[in-house]
């Protein structure tokens, strides 16, 4: 019996990528790049959680692009909240 086929790791061009690395206690790291250097990275022990993580943060920089990013959560949510409000009066 086979075992289970190799999956392949995230690698957008612009955005989150997924790298293996030799770390005692971490196998993966996420990363983004920007003016050719490292701005973020987060580092996993299992290659199922870091490929999610990178998913879903190219995803929200898709959607939300460079300048949601800045934002925080909280911040985030208040502006979402305030335009629903005032999405009445046009």
């Amino acid at each position: 019996m086979a075992g289970p086929a190799k999956r392949r790791l995230v690698t957008e061009k612009r955005g989150f990528r997924v790298k293996p690395i030799k770390h005692p206690r971490y196998q993966y790291v996420v990363y983004r790049i920007e003016e050719g250097r490292r701005v973020e990275q987060a580092y996993f022990q299992s290659e199922r959680a870091a490929n999610s993580h990178a998913y879903a943060e190219n995803v929200r920089l898709k959607n939300e692009g460079l300048e949601g990013q800045v934002l925080g959560p909280e911040l985030r949510g208040q502006a979402i909240e305030a335009a629903r409000r005032l999405s009445r009066y046009g």
